[in-house]
């Protein structure tokens, strides 16, 4: 039988037989948390966050199909796997990756160290046919772009009012 936590005779959590705690809903979510409602978060505040709405740390649902990781302090948030910090995002909003803790530019990526295609950045696309590139922009307009077209071909592209491409190396080196 599951453990019923009520207030004014209205149930508010429980915990059900298999352990898991359910928290604004009866229905199992087969996790060993769940939180339901039009706000469902956890708040984590700590000695130098404050206490109250706007302070500490939350991660949640709005209600709608949207969810966040929201830092209300002037900290960053750092995501780790295999021991190590892997992705920073600063409270300026700036992200590093590899262990990076004071990028200069809006996105730092440490590619490590060697000769080999592990230590790139890497764009994919679908099919030969798909174009792909990385875009320099104004605002939302496309100043230049630089990769790989619909042939194969490398190229610098000037999107912007004269839309030409500037520079070609096609598919053999020419």
């Amino acid at each position: 039988a599951p453990i019923l936590f009520t207030i004014n005779n209205s149930e508010r959590m429980r915990i059900d037989s298999s352990g898991d705690v359910l928290i604004g809903t009866t229905s199992s979510s087969n996790s060993k948390l769940t939180v339901f409602g039009t706000d469902a978060a956890a708040v984590f505040q700590g000695t130098n966050t404050g206490t109250g709405s706007g302070q500490g740390f939350t991660v949640g649902n709005n209600g709608n199909v949207n969810s966040f990781v929201w830092n209300y302090e002037n900290g960053f948030i750092h995501f780790g796997a295999g021991g190590a910090e892997r992705l920073r995002i600063h409270s300026n909003g700036e992200i590093s990756t590899g262990g990076i803790t004071n990028p200069t530019g809006v996105f730092c990526v440490n590619t490590g160290s060697g000769t080999t295609q592990a230590n790139t950045l890497e764009l994919r696309r679908s099919g030969s046919n798909d174009y792909h590139a990385l875009s320099l922009f104004t605002g939302t307009t496309v100043d230049w772009s630089v990769g790989q077209n619909s042939l194969n071909a490398f190229e610098v592209y000037e999107n912007g009012s004269a839309g030409q491409t500037r520079f070609t190396i096609l598919n053999g080196g020419n």
